[in-house]
Order: structure tokens, then C-alpha cells, then sequence
């Protein structure tokens, strides 16, 4: 799946079809990152969901991109906290932009639990 989306990001497309090959490659990462999830490989997920996050704020679609930051977050945060949190930062920077800021407030709730498990994170924030 991640190969076929990298193939969509190559695809030369013209004018205001060039919008396409990042939704395709967006959807294509979004069902690598379901199947990896499913495989319990977590880290190849939140790579995946983090990937969607990035292409759909290219595509200006903050609060889907925030989903997908979030997404991420959750994958990594077992593994990898350090990552999780700077994925949840993400989310919460893009959802207080969108003045989102009950969605925004429940996910600085869950980066404080998560450095409540795992103390050096307070060096990233």
C-alpha cells in the first residue's frame, strides 16, 4: 500500500487535477496504516497515519489532518512516546486553528498522561 501511494505522489497531473495524486496517495497511506494496524505493527502505522496528516494539510484540509495526527499518536504512543507526542502536538495545533479548542483541550489531557507515564518528555514540550 505505501508503495502505491508513492507511486500517486509521482503521477504528473496538470492544473487543479494535481489535487488528485495527493488524495490518492492519501487514501492508499490511510489503508497501509488500517492494515498495519491490524497487523499489530504499530510504528509502520503511525508512519503511515503521520504521512496522511502531512498530505492532507497540503490538501488545506486541517481538522482530517488533525484526525490523522491523532491517529498517529495513538499508534506510537506505546512504542514510541516521543513521537506520539509531538503527533498529538500537531493535532492540537491544527484543531485550535480550526478553533477547536474542546478537541484541542481532551488531547493536551492526553499528552499529560502521557507524560505522566514517561517523565522526559517534558524536555519536548
Amino acid at each position: 500500500m505505501t508503495n502505491e501511494a508513492e507511486k500517486a505522489q509521482r503521477r504528473v497531473y496538470m492544473g487543479p487535477m494535481a489535487r488528485f495524486k495527493f488524495q490518492d496517495a492519501s487514501n492508499y497511506l490511510e489503508l497501509a496504516g488500517q492494515c498495519f494496524r491490524v497487523a499489530k505493527r504499530f510504528q509502520d502505522a503511525g508512519v503511515a497515519y503521520k504521512q496522511c496528516g502531512r498530505l492532507e494539510e497540503k490538501l488545506n484540509n486541517p481538522e482530517v489532518a488533525a484526525s490523522f495526527y491523532h491517529e498517529a499518536a495513538l499508534c506510537f504512543q506505546k512504542d514510541d512516546p516521543q513521537e506520539a507526542a509531538a503527533c498529538y502536538l500537531s493535532a492540537i495545533n491544527l484543531f485550535c486553528q480550526r478553533q477547536l479548542f474542546s478537541t484541542a483541550a481532551r488531547l493536551e489531557c492526553e499528552v499529560a498522561e502521557l507524560m505522566q507515564n514517561d517523565r522526559p518528555l517534558t524536555r519536548l514540550l
